[in-house]
């Protein structure tokens, strides 16, 4: 009997459904939904290395998978700082609640944050933000 070696598939991490990515070395359907999941809620990736921050991938199973991934289609749903509610906003992996709080707070006593730099602002030093968030928003 000949064992036929499977063609590993080059994905599109932003185009990629999870069924695919368990075709991925080291990648199950729990991974490959974790990875689907985070993606949903970034609005996208933007660099591969993003990858590192799903649950579950760490440095040996992304360098496993590693030469496999694209990213091509880095169309970002942006994220509208100053209108989407706090559970939108809440749900953003580079926010967090009292982030969140702060905005809100903002927006209803100050009106709408125009740019990064107040973004920073109004967060505040105790709460500093990711700085990768800049890419994902919008005024």
């Amino acid at each position: 009997e000949k064992t036929v070696k499977r063609e590993i598939p080059i994905v599109d991490l932003n185009l990629v459904d999870s069924a695919t990515l368990v075709e991925l070395p080291q990648i199950g359907s729990y991974t490959a939904g974790r990875i689907v999941s985070y993606r949903e809620k970034l609005g996208g990736f933007i660099s591969l290395e993003q990858l590192r921050e799903v649950k579950g991938i760490d440095s040996a199973r992304y360098e496993a998978i590693f030469p496999y991934l694209r990213l091509e289609n880095a169309e970002i749903h942006l994220l509208d700082i100053n209108r989407s509610d706090f559970k939108t906003l809440v749900n953003h992996p580079y926010l967090n609640y009292n982030q969140v709080k702060a905005i809100v707070n903002h927006r209803e006593k100050k009106g709408m944050v125009k740019n990064w730099a107040q973004l920073q602002t109004v967060v505040g030093e105790k709460e500093p933000i990711n700085p990768l968030i800049e890419r994902y928003l919008k005024y």
